[in-house]
């Protein structure tokens, strides 16, 4: 082979080599361009996008340039909170154990129906790298185990307290009740409430193409129950302001509200159920139920019934409790079981709801007519849908409102004394 066509040789093959090297160093110089500096710490493009992947695709919006475009800015603002969140708790000797971590990804795949390490799967099946979202969960345990610490006093809820939320529920426990979720969008930077606002309505519409809600909530809700999904438990009427109760009362189950600016920002309000207060429904009560049933022939005559009637009201009027009601169904000859198990009273047939649902433990109903026969029931015990939190709940509510107030003065103290320089 002649040198020059060696040449030629040697160029044909080098030259798209030479360029896919170059495409390739393009792409890795673009992915480590620094996207904002946070006092001494980066936030590369790299970052940038992965967190962008997961938050459209948890959010199942459009891939888009335009919409990528409008979320960069709320994306990139999230990634800065974090920065500042992780180096205050490292000031502070605070962080996120592993244990911690992983249980927090364990209740992430309950809530989405996944097996044990099915979130990394998947995350790794959308092309997503699984570190970006270990590194947000991180941060959200993180900054909660700081704010825990840093403002024990502050806030812990005191017995007291809990005695006088009790008795603030019991006196509206006949009040309409709403179990909520939100998510919410801080604005507090006024040159940014354009963008903001498109976000809240783009969330809204998401959500009524499928999209997640609690999925929402973790990639957007500035408060703190965004760690739970958005979740903030059952408020009763009056809790809320007026203009965002009137929209909620105005929504049904697993409905999203529209966006509601306030004076902060965008909420949106996610109804997962409603109840009408334990006064008025009596159809999620749970009761222990045993019974003496005795057979009745598809064509009994009147006094076949009577006697069949008579006997096993008769028997019952002996029972003292459901162990006496067992042994007297053995008496009879009852060929049923005679414990019936625990049953929801609105599981049960119109006839035996009006005679159970508000029958104490220990009586026993009158001759009902049941499939293939009649019998009387007792009620063992029951456990009725009070409607009251217990104090576990007034706790974590309480607790989660005076975090989310300190979360957000410590938030704004980081950002107004830190150095951010923004480079995109």
């Amino acid at each position: 082979m002649t040198c020059w066509r060696m040449l030629k040789f040697l160029l044909t093959v080098s030259l798209p080599l030479l360029g896919a090297l170059a495409a390739s160093t393009a792409v890795a110089q673009e992915n480590e361009r620094i996207a904002a500096v946070v006092n001494d710490d980066i936030v590369s493009m790299r970052d940038l996008e992965e967190r962008l992947k997961l938050a459209i695709i948890n959010s199942r919006l459009e891939n888009s340039p335009d919409v990528r475009r409008r979320l960069v800015p709320q994306v990139l603002r999230k990634l800065i909170e974090e920065k500042l969140q992780l180096q205050e708790a490292a000031r502070q000797g605070v962080a996120a154990t592993e244990s911690e971590i992983q249980k927090t990804i364990r209740n992430i795949e309950n809530q989405n129906g996944l097996p044990s390490g099915g979130l990394e799967i998947a995350t790794r099946r959308d092309g997503i790298d699984f570190n970006s979202l270990l590194t947000q969960v991180k941060t959200e345990i993180t900054w909660v185990k700081l704010l825990r610490i840093q403002y024990a006093g502050a806030i812990k809820v005191l017995d007291a307290e809990i005695e006088a939320q009790l008795s603030l529920a019991k006196s509206n426990m006949n009040r309409p009740q709403y179990l909520l979720a939100e998510i919410f969008l801080n604005t507090d930077n006024p040159s940014q409430q354009t963008e903001i606002q498109s976000l809240a309505e783009r969330i809204v519409q998401q959500t009524k193409q499928g999209a997640p809600f609690s999925a929402l909530a973790r990639q957007f809700s500035q408060t703190a129950s965004a760690a739970t999904g958005g979740d903030i438990g059952w408020i009763y009427e009056g809790q809320l302001p007026a203009d965002i109760e009137a929209i909620v009362k105005s929504m049904q189950p697993q409905q999203v509200s529209t966006p509601i600016r306030t004076l902060t920002g965008y909420h949106i309000f996610y109804l997962r159920e409603r109840r009408s207060g334990a006064g008025q429904d009596k159809s999620n009560s749970v009761l222990d139920l045993a019974q003496l049933f005795l057979p009745l022939a598809q064509n009994a005559r009147p006094d076949e019934v009577r006697a069949q009637t008579d006997l096993v009201q008769t028997a019952a009027s002996a029972a003292e409790n459901c162990d006496d009601i067992a042994k007297l169904a053995k008496e009879i000859g009852s060929p049923s079981n005679p414990r019936l198990g625990k049953v929801k009273v609105g599981a049960l047939p119109t006839n035996l709801q009006a005679a159970l649902a508000d029958l104490p433990a220990g009586k026993t109903t009158s001759p009902q007519k049941v499939g293939g026969g009649v019998a009387v029931l007792m009620v063992c015990s029951r456990k009725d849908e009070t409607g009251l939190p217990s104090r576990e709940e007034i706790v974590g509510r309480l607790e989660m409102e005076r975090m989310d107030i300190q979360a957000r003065r410590l938030l704004r103290d980081l950002r107004r004394t830190a150095i951010v320089d923004v480079r995109i």
